[in-house]
């Protein structure tokens, strides 16, 4: 019997070749699937985005709002539209008709100390004003992950609802999809 040195059989030989081509076929089906979830994730923050958007359109409409239009709309047309669109926003029209504090919260309505300048908020229901302003600081453990913040200026009448004047509002629209610790702190289900 005749032995060839390094011959391990026909198989055997083969086998330093299939570690490559397995290999090989593992990286491409890993580049598929993470290219699927990546376009995936792109493609839920654009729905997001563009029903952010549509919330901006309908909040800002007229151009100039009062507390209590503001109020209506949200009830008659924002909460439809967001049911809809199957996202969760916070809508926060705030008044600036003595002065402009850009360093307060942005979801904070009611100015501090009160006066004139209290605005309105427009929730998904189940959100509280006190949750809200909580999201709105920096690093906020409630702030949603996949959140879309928007800010649009808008005429408000000062310094009441009959006033011929007008001052400078400002509208802030968040939205976003998941359910976070925001509706969890909340109570929401």
């Amino acid at each position: 019997m005749v032995f060839l040195k390094g011959f391990i059989g026909p198989l055997g030989d083969d086998i330093p070749s299939i570690f490559p081509i397995v290999a090989g076929i593992l990286l491409f089906i890993s580049v598929v699937v993470y290219s699927v979830y990546f376009v995936q994730a792109k493609n839920e923050y654009l729905d997001t985005r563009k029903a952010a958007l549509g919330l901006a359109y309908i909040a800002t409409k007229s151009g100039v709002t009062t507390t209590s239009e503001f109020n209506a709309e949200c009830n008659n047309v924002v909460m439809p539209y967001a049911e809809t669109r199957g996202v969760r926003f916070a809508i926060v029209l705030k008044k600036f008709c003595t002065e402009i504090n850009l360093d307060s919260n942005p979801f904070d309505s009611e100015p501090r100390p009160p006066s004139a300048d209290a605005g309105a908020v427009c929730t998904t229901r189940g959100i509280g004003p006190t949750k809200l302003m909580e999201a709105g600081s920096p690093n906020s453990e409630y702030m949603p992950s996949d959140s879309v913040i928007l800010n649009y200026p808008i005429a408000v009448y000062c310094p009441d609802e009959g006033s011929v004047t007008r001052g400078l509002g400002m509208i802030t629209i968040m939205v976003w999809k998941k359910k976070g610790r925001l509706e969890e702190a909340s109570g929401m289900s």
